[in-house]
């Protein structure tokens, strides 16, 4: 007599692989990316995907497509710390090195808001992760838009403790006063958009959740553009290497507007990748959108069980 198909005990070994590697249990330790990258891509047993939008590439390939724009972009972000030193020390020579001290203590800011916001995003990736996988939509359309709320209120708690503790900071870092007064512009100017920060960071781990690597990307490289730009306007640097020197358009002097030009031109990028991205969302990709839910409620409204499940995720990534 043949084995019933659906007969649990006379499963083969593949399809126990693929039971163990699945997201359907909410307990399943799986990574969101791993998560992601299997509810869009189903290989046969060539280990060629045949369905999703990585159809007809194999494995290795598939997660080259997906993990490359993450890559360039955490590279690209990592310019523009460079940038930031850069503009700070071609500001006049009476300020320099002191904007250099004020600008390389902050610049251990940016490296915390970072962390901040990856901590509450990797609690909304995953559960967005799992719900794309599972089909289950609802949940996946939860997760965002409580995310993004806890994006908004995290962002101004942050940029308030910024503002708070950014004097403590530079004080508590034996920098001369010229270089503390400039730690504090950079770090407070910085801290104002944070909100701003928050939406766009948060929103892109969204996105990732649901698989999607190259809107965030796209997003990431005109923030950098902006950030770039925006801070040599307003700074009125000019920048001289190799010999050379390259003029700057702007009227804006850089011995008063120099520091905070260039936290500035970083809080006007984080306002333009967080309109951006709250685009992307609006619009939705791949099932998941930020809207309404089909109760009625607005995407504003508290959802205290979804909003405690992404902070108990994100909190420990904060650490």
């Amino acid at each position: 007599m043949s084995d019933a198909p659906g007969d649990p005990s006379k499963r083969t070994i593949d399809e126990e692989r693929i039971l163990v590697g699945s997201a359907a249990s909410p307990e399943d330790p799986m990574s969101a990316t791993a998560v992601a990258i299997e509810q869009e891509a189903i290989p046969d047993d060539e280990a060629v995907i045949k369905a999703g939008r990585l159809a007809g590439k194999s494995m290795s390939q598939a997660i080259w497509i997906l993990a490359l724009p993450v890559l360039l972009q955490q590279t690209m972000a990592a310019g523009v710390g460079f940038v930031d030193k850069l503009l700070a020390g071609n500001l006049p020579t009476d300020i320099a090195r002191a904007a250099m001290d004020g600008v390389g203590i902050g610049s251990f800011v940016g490296w915390f808001i970072g962390i901040a916001m990856t901590g509450l995003g990797v609690g909304g990736q995953a559960i967005i992760a799992r719900g794309m996988g599972s089909g289950d939509l609802r949940e996946s359309q939860r997760a965002l838009g409580q995310s993004m709320i806890l994006s908004i209120s995290w962002g101004v708690l942050v940029g308030g403790l910024m503002i708070l503790l950014a004097e403590p900071l530079a004080r508590y870092s034996n920098l001369t006063p010229q270089a503390t007064e400039a730690c504090v512009t950079y770090v407070r100017t910085l801290a104002v958009g944070l909100p701003f920060c928050g939406v766009m960071m948060v929103g892109g781990m969204c996105l990732h959740g649901a698989g999607e690597a190259h809107k965030p990307f796209q997003i990431a490289v005109w923030v950098i553009i902006v950030n770039c730009v925006a801070s040599w306007l307003i700074s009125g640097v000019e920048i001289g290497a190799f010999g050379a020197t390259i003029p700057n358009p702007s009227p804006l002097d850089p011995a008063r507007w120099g520091v905070f030009g260039i936290a500035a031109g970083s809080a006007i990028s984080y306002a333009v990748g967080a309109w951006l991205t709250w685009r992307v969302l609006r619009a939705g990709v791949k099932d998941l959108r930020l809207e309404n839910p089909a109760d009625g409620r607005s995407i504003f409204a508290v959802d205290r069980e979804m909003s405690w499940r992404i902070v108990r995720g994100g909190v420990p990534n904060f650490f």
